[in-house]
């Protein structure tokens, strides 16, 4: 995403020296804010509203165009999965990934609801575990539940998100996805209890996808 916004979004350096908000111009916060890197203390995983409530004016924030885009959340969570447990999976030999890839994902799932019930941001998997299995209502709404955004895409539906922003910002061209490559990837069937659990911990991602464009 930041490489197709690249005319409207403002890239700051975010891997060896990131910066803070008051050291850095005003265009890089939003760049910031979405390093999982940045200590937001109680508001870590809720982005929106530690923008609302330290970033920005109330008119600043409400003059803003604030997007978001959603990913069917079964499909995410087989996707961080596959992501965030590379290296155990591909311990497992060739023969018996069908068999097994069921039960560590059962475990993957499971240090998800441990990180959830967690005080702390970066025990007991850090914050970058946490930061990926996130939900996305959580970071995208008030204490109060309501969501903070202008509006919300579907992932497959991204060209319909990106023709707006284009005319929203009025850079006056559209906006490329061509190099955007698909990879293969490896799948697996969840069960019963699998599905329970992912509708458990992404209970109102899956309303948010349900209602997204």
């Amino acid at each position: 995403m930041r490489e197709i916004l690249g005319p409207i979004y403002s890239q700051d350096q975010r891997k060896h020296c990131p910066q803070c908000f008051i050291m850095s111009d005003q265009k890089y916060w939003n760049d910031i804010l979405n390093n999982y890197k940045t200590p937001l203390g109680a508001y870590q995983f809720k982005r929106m509203l530690f923008a609302k409530t330290f970033l920005y004016s109330p008119n600043q924030f409400d003059d803003l165009f604030k997007f978001a885009i959603s990913r069917e959340p079964i499909d995410r969570a087989k996707s961080m999965f596959f992501y965030l447990f590379r290296a155990p999976i591909a311990n497992i030999p060739n023969g018996e990934k069908e068999r097994a890839l069921p039960n560590l994902f059962t475990a993957f799932l499971n240090c998800i609801e441990e990180a959830r019930n967690s005080p702390s941001n970066t025990e007991p998997y850090g914050v970058h575990f946490q930061t990926h299995t996130a939900d996305m209502y959580t970071d995208i709404s008030d204490d109060t539940g309501s969501v903070l955004v202008d509006g919300i895409w579907r992932l497959e539906n991204l060209h319909m998100a990106l023709e707006a922003i284009s005319e929203i910002s009025g850079i006056g061209k559209k906006l490329e996805t061509s190099h955007l490559q698909r990879q293969e990837k490896m799948d697996f069937s969840l069960n019963d209890s699998h599905i329970k659990a992912v509708r458990h911990l992404f209970e109102k991602d899956f309303d948010i996808y349900e209602n997204a464009s």
